[in-house]
């Protein structure tokens, strides 16, 4: 019974290692340039956009991975498969060029549909760091899309995305797994909505002119805003900070509309109350 249990806790042991062995990679997009990812980093509508593909090999966004068998997260071949997978946009995957030095042996280079499978590898271990891995380009047809990083293919069951590596993974192969061994990724996603921010709350005298202010609402990818108020007697006017005069006392609610000029088109409203005239305070 002693024995038995022994060996179980042993066989726990080394399954728990295995699986522990690391955790904490990041693989991303990145479209602006700047390096890093953002919301800013979209493909662009009915056009063609460089993707630069990045992995951390040895932090994920912001913890650093441990190996158990405390052997280095170097890299000596990667893999990823990108798949446009949302809102039924069709893609059409152009050119990759590798960026790793010395990774001039190519294992993966398959397109089936909207999914992208691309492999490179050399004899030579690279140190443990960051690295752009190289640029894809993609040209999206008539209306936006997305980019995700899948763990597997759909059309090619030895496919997979992850980095051949020192450290041996959970698999004991030197391979580190997406979906198994790490699971931090950023894709490229669909406009994200703007947020309006009206100011306020305002009060004036009446006929007296309020200046509105709407210059805190913002774009989470970067987008230019355009403004349109609804001031709640009828009028309306354009631009971040508009001038109104209200000719009757009592309460208004003002509101804000922001609209991006993301892919697809989103806005955003939010009202502010108006207190003109000699009526109780706002509360």
């Amino acid at each position: 019974m002693l024995l038995s249990r022994i060996v179980h806790l042993s066989l726990s042991l080394v399954l728990f290692l295995s699986a522990c062995n690391s955790s904490a990679q990041y693989m991303y997009l990145d479209t602006n340039g700047d390096g890093i990812h953002s919301a800013a980093d979209q493909l662009l509508p009915s056009a063609t956009t460089e993707v630069d593909i990045y992995l951390k090999t040895n932090t994920n966004r912001s913890s650093p991975a441990t190996c158990v068998t405390e052997q280095p997260f170097s890299l000596n071949s990667y893999s990823f498969i990108l798949r446009a997978d949302c809102d039924s946009a069709q893609v059409i995957f152009g050119r990759f060029v590798n960026d790793v030095a010395h990774f001039s042996t190519n294992f993966g280079g398959q397109v089936a549909g909207n999914e992208i499978w691309i492999g490179r590898g050399g004899g030579t271990f690279q140190a443990p760091g960051t690295y752009k891995l190289g640029t894809l380009r993609v040209t999206t047809m008539d209306r936006c899309a997305c980019l995700h990083f899948a763990p597997s293919s759909v059309a090619n069951a030895s496919a997979f995305t992850g980095f051949g590596s020192q450290c041996e993974g959970a698999n004991q192969d030197n391979t580190l797994y997406l979906g198994t061994d790490w699971f931090d990724v950023d894709g490229l996603e669909p406009n994200s909505k703007p947020t309006a921010d009206p100011g306020g709350p305002y009060s004036a005298p009446l006929a007296s002119p309020i200046t509105f202010d709407g210059a805190a609402s913002f774009d989470p990818n970067g987008d230019a805003l355009s403004f349109e108020w609804s001031f709640g007697d009828g009028s309306a006017a354009n631009g971040a900070m508009p001038v109104h005069t209200y000719a009757i006392e009592g309460f208004y609610s003002a509101c804000l509309t922001v609209t991006d000029q993301g892919c697809p088109v989103m806005s955003n409203t939010a009202c502010v109350p108006v207190q003109i005239g000699g009526c109780p305070d706002i509360p």
